[in-house]
């Protein structure tokens, strides 16, 4: 227990450089190729963040009502759209494994997530989300055979000993979904060989009217542009101080030589504000990390043309996977909110605790069986964490925290589980239906949050 919050800016980053491998599920097709077996799974959502099993369930062809889109498509416009219905996302989980029979062991992973957009009003945002998750799957599938051949080519019995195997993994999560504009976050993380791993971040957003990719030079006002890299450079030494970056480089010039080079920047359009990534090697040595910063809105007015602002209710209510926040809750009151879990107990009777801080207060809950994910719901200006949880004695269910500078406290219990879909917003917030300890049904049920945070089953 005394350590327990030394682990809780470790789970801010998501990442883990040297991660396990063999344990993403059961393969679903297996060749025989003489030395070696080679295996290909399909999977369904996870949270890797918290090791969480894989949630089984049918892919949920929902569609929603007809709405306005924007009236204008051009990139350059401040037209603003109307108010649409929730967007909605699946995920899959896919695999590719390299078995060795002479290490009898696994020797290479690759993994990556498939999204797919389950609006049908949007054909062009669909086929976007689609062709983004084939260059994501891509790595597992061709790609992957320059995995194999690294692992096989490596040498040393010493080295495979120790359980250690090649590894890929794109994990790709929605930011920000709503009429304007859809957000995606790819975490990818890697091991290759040597003294540690590598991590990356990579971001795409595209216009929900017509799917185009935008580019930094298109939604950053004309005007402004100019000013974006000392903006940023005054932003990143104000956060993380001076003394992290490498010594013989100027920020400004170093970020504005990456845009040039490859004519955009990595960044994603929040719903507090713009935030921008920076990698490992780029602006600091590798003990330092890699950097992100948010350029709130109401801190730069002018930065962001204004058809790529939060629209309400999107700039108040909103739904978003925890660990994509980076550490702070959007009012930017506090410093760190992060949660937490840890295995105590015996082997047979486990204890999985799940910690909450925000600010000063520190809230702990206990259960017999994992996290599997969490979501972060910001309601009429009150913040909510919803927790997936395995539970042993409970079942799969869903518990919701309210979460203030002032106070965190227990709100409620749902029976069920988030499936294979993504929520973006408390209107779109529903769980699958678990009838039993073995089957799932393909039934969703839709709940409502009221002002109060209170989440009722709709009728």
């Amino acid at each position: 227990m005394k350590k327990k919050y030394l682990y809780m800016l470790m789970i801010l980053a998501g990442l883990t450089l040297l991660p396990g491998c063999g344990g993403e599920g059961s393969p679903d097709d297996t060749t025989d190729t003489g030395s070696k077996e080679e295996t290909v799974s399909d999977e369904t959502d996870e949270d890797d963040k918290t090791g969480g099993e894989d949630t089984a369930t049918a892919d949920t062809d929902s569609e929603s009502d007809d709405t306005d889109m924007a009236a204008d498509s051009d990139d350059t416009s401040d037209s603003v759209s109307a108010y649409v219905d929730p967007l909605m996302f699946s995920s899959e989980r896919i695999s590719n494994t390299y078995y060795s029979e002479e290490q009898d062991m696994i020797i290479a992973e690759a993994y990556a997530t498939k999204l797919r957009c389950l609006n049908d009003e949007y054909p062009g945002l669909k086929e976007a989300i689609e062709n983004y998750s084939l260059e994501n799957e891509y790595y597992v599938t061709d790609n992957f055979q320059e995995l194999t051949d690294m692992a096989v080519d490596t040498n040393g019995e010493e080295y495979w000993s120790d359980g250690v195997c090649l590894y890929e993994d794109w994990y790709t999560d929605v930011y920000r979904a709503d009429g304007d504009v859809v957000s995606l976050i790819t975490n990818y993380t890697d091991y290759l060989g040597g003294a540690h791993g590598s991590y990356y971040t990579y971001t795409a957003n595209f216009d929900t009217a017509t799917g185009d990719r935008l580019h930094i030079y298109d939604v950053i006002n004309e005007d402004e542009f100019d000013s974006l890299f000392d903006i940023l450079e005054d932003e990143l030494i104000d956060r993380y101080t001076a003394d992290i970056f490498f010594s013989d480089i100027d920020l400004s010039d170093t970020i504005e030589s990456s845009y040039d080079y490859a004519e955009d920047l990595y960044f994603v359009l929040g719903y507090e504000g713009i935030t921008f990534y920076f990698q490992i090697y780029e602006l600091s040595p590798y003990a330092s990390g890699s950097q992100h910063i948010t350029l709130r809105y109401e801190d730069y007015p002018d930065l962001v043309k204004s058809r790529y602002l939060p629209q309400a209710p999107y700039d108040t209510d909103y739904m978003i996977n925890s660990w994509l926040l980076g550490g702070f809750l959007p009012d930017g009151e506090t410093e760190y909110y992060t949660y937490s879990y840890i295995k105590e107990g015996t082997e047979n009777d486990p204890v999985y605790l799940l910690t909450i801080a925000c600010g000063d207060n520190i809230y702990e809950d206990e259960f017999g069986g994992e996290v599997l994910s969490t979501y972060f719901v910001s309601k009429d200006g009150g913040y909510y964490l919803l927790a997936e949880i395995d539970d042993k004695a409970n079942g799969r269910l869903i518990r919701e925290y309210a979460v203030s500078d002032e106070q965190i406290k227990f709100m409620a219990d749902f029976e069920g589980g988030f499936g294979t879909y993504i929520p973006t917003t408390p209107e779109s917030f529903r769980i699958y239906d678990i009838g039993d300890d073995v089957s799932i049904s393909d039934t969703y049920m839709t709940y409502t949050m009221d002002e109060d945070g209170i989440i009722t089953a709709d009728e």
